[in-house]
């Protein structure tokens, strides 16, 4: 088993040398220059080994070629380790043509060595040498150039030294083979970071998508990535709900602002819950204030039992809270009526409610009875059937005349 890690290990170290970036195109490419210089700096010491054994007198010359090249690739791969990004690419495009080239000279078309310029073509594109085409195009043609310039000044029977036809044959189809299995390897080096670069992505989308949602509801979400238009749509009938906790200022002032913070995000995290369980929409939170709304952004008949009943748990859960020597109290107000919902800010957007329906539901609750939630006639009206409440009295509104509340108790499942 080690035996089979210990190589992963060192491929996967190798490939991630020198990546300090989040950019997955500028990341693939770093990836991959380490990984075809790794392959070309182990394919010059294989071949090494074969002109070793062969004749090592005979093929000093390439030998010192390829150990040349071997340089050239450990370079590129310390580059890399600098953060010399750029220049390792356009030494890996380059410093393996001038290799190739010098083999051929010496060892004759014969050997196929000319056939490695064919492979070094695709390089420009795989690793995204450079944004421009023509960039790119030029770097494609230099292996090309050199291909030609091979064949015809270094042909059969101009190489600098004599080698018998078994060995050239042996080292053609040796050289042809390598061709292909490098072709082959490289372009599934570039599959793999492609495939994973375009699983990071995914994950990246799921995530934005995610803290969208956080944000905005499902459907005015969707309608935003549609659409950057202006979001704002009329909603007849909406359910409206302030809750404040009574007193947090005054005994904040008491607390760690760690405490204060843990006591907050342990509260609208269960408001949170809660609202997802009936079905509501939360607007927005002020300090210690929690703001939600039922029937928006897709209307719901149930709305105002839903969050009739969503005020009834969120009373009974802060009934056991107790924050050091201080029991702490609900102030909660409703209302139901037309609203305008939309989305608001080309930066740090919200989803937000305007109209008198929402003027009215923050006076239920500014001018309610700690421990109590104060509902309007509107809601009364709407629940008197399904829940129990009791007659408060008139309230001034400002702007309009005196207003009837009402205190909602419980359901009658609970009286």
């Amino acid at each position: 088993m080690l035996i089979i890690k210990y190589p992963i290990n060192i491929w996967e170290s190798i490939s991630a040398n020198g990546l300090d970036t989040f950019d997955t195109d500028i990341k693939r490419s770093i990836i991959l220059v380490n990984q075809i210089a790794f392959c070309g700096l182990i394919t010059s010491l294989v071949y090494n080994i074969l002109y070793a054994l062969y004749d090592l007198h005979l093929l000093f010359p390439a030998i010192s070629i390829n150990i040349i090249g071997m340089i050239f690739f450990a370079g590129i791969l310390l580059l890399n380790k600098l953060h010399k990004h750029n220049a390792a690419k356009w030494t890996l495009v380059l410093a393996p043509n001038l290799q190739i080239f010098a083999l051929t000279y010496y060892l004759g078309t014969a050997s196929g060595m000319q056939l490695l310029h064919i492979m070094m073509a695709s390089f420009p594109l795989l690793l995204a040498i450079n944004d421009r085409i023509y960039i790119r195009a030029i770097f494609v043609i230099i292996p090309i150039l050199f291909y030609i310039l091979s064949y015809f000044s270094f042909s059969s029977g101009k190489n600098l030294i004599a080698l018998d036809t078994l060995f050239l044959s042996t080292l053609f189809m040796t050289v042809s083979i390598s061709v292909f299995a490098l072709v082959i390897l490289f372009l599934h080096l570039f599959h793999v970071e492609v495939k994973r670069a375009e699983r990071l992505q995914s994950l990246e989308y799921d995530r934005a998508e995610s803290l969208l949602l956080n944000i905005l509801p499902a459907d005015v979400a969707r309608q935003l990535k549609d659409d950057a238009k202006v979001i704002a749509e009329r909603h007849d009938s909406v359910s409206v709900l302030f809750c404040d906790i009574v007193g947090f200022t005054r005994i904040s002032d008491q607390l760690a602002p760690e405490q204060i913070i843990s006591i907050l995000n342990d509260f609208f995290s269960y408001l949170d819950r809660l609202a997802e369980h009936y079905g509501l929409e939360k607007i927005k939170t002020i300090g210690d204030s929690y703001m939600i709304a039922g029937g928006i952004p897709v209307p719901d008949s149930q709305h105002a039992r839903n969050i009739a009943n969503f005020a009834l748990d969120a009373q009974d859960y802060m009934e056991q809270i107790h924050i050091g020597r201080n029991k702490v109290y609900l102030r909660i107000g409703i209302h139901i009526g037309p609203l305008v919902a939309g989305v608001i800010g080309r930066q740090k957007f919200s989803y937000d409610v305007w109209g008198d329906t929402v003027n009215i539901a923050s006076r239920m609750e500014s001018h309610g009875i700690t421990g109590e939630i104060q509902v309007s006639e509107t809601v009364y009206w709407l629940l008197r059937s399904e829940f129990i409440f009791l007659y408060r009295g008139e309230i001034p509104v400002k702007g309009k005349s005196p207003m009837r509340t009402y205190l909602l108790k419980r359901s009658p499942l609970l009286a």
